[in-house]
């Protein structure tokens, strides 16, 4: 709690490894939301655990373990997308969905499905370690510069593109990212 008023975001990535306990996310939560932070959980359990987050940020099977649904249709994905929104209170949710790209879904919007972001001249996906950390570290970084949530996703999906094609836990820098989208 001391230190929250001197950051702009808050990001629980949680393996459930323990780190992120009831006790922590019952103290971070409501004080970063009463300093308006940015909020981004990128957790690989429970997804309701964190309410009134700005965003999620699950894969796929994340997203259907939480929910107890299987999403094979777009149809199901939506019900997903909204299912999460509604039941986390969180005001965006990016599922994302691996060669189908992403999906952002936002209180009172239209879904936004985003596909992969091709390079010219990319060689194959070599490795996808580290592609949902990125994503959430991306789209945590945009929106705490300003950023829409669609423009987020759209930067996060395009530093995704980048990391995936390295071998092991990658990182991409601010050049690498800005080339790609000029």
């Amino acid at each position: 709690k001391q230190v929250l008023p001197t950051i702009d975001a808050v990001m629980l990535s949680d393996y459930e490894n323990g780190v992120i306990s009831p006790d922590i996310i019952e103290a971070c939560i409501p004080a970063a939301r009463a300093l308006n932070k940015v909020i981004v959980v990128d957790s690989h359990g429970s997804l309701f655990r964190f309410q009134g987050v700005t965003a999620l940020t699950p894969n796929q099977p994340e997203a259907e373990l939480t929910l107890g649904m299987t999403i094979t249709t777009q149809a199901e994905l939506n019900e997903a997308g909204k299912r999460l929104l509604a039941d986390s209170d969180a005001r965006g949710v990016l599922i994302t969905r691996g060669s189908e790209g992403m999906s952002l879904f936002e209180v009172d919007r239209p879904p936004l499905h985003i596909p992969i972001h091709r390079l010219p001249h990319a060689s194959e996906i070599v490795d996808t370690n580290g592609a949902g950390d990125t994503v959430a570290a991306t789209f945590t970084l945009a929106l705490t510069a300003g950023a829409s949530m669609a423009e987020a996703a759209y930067l996060a999906n395009a530093a995704a593109s980048l990391v995936v094609r390295r071998l092991g836990c990658a990182s991409n820098t601010p050049e690498e990212l800005m080339s790609i989208l000029a």
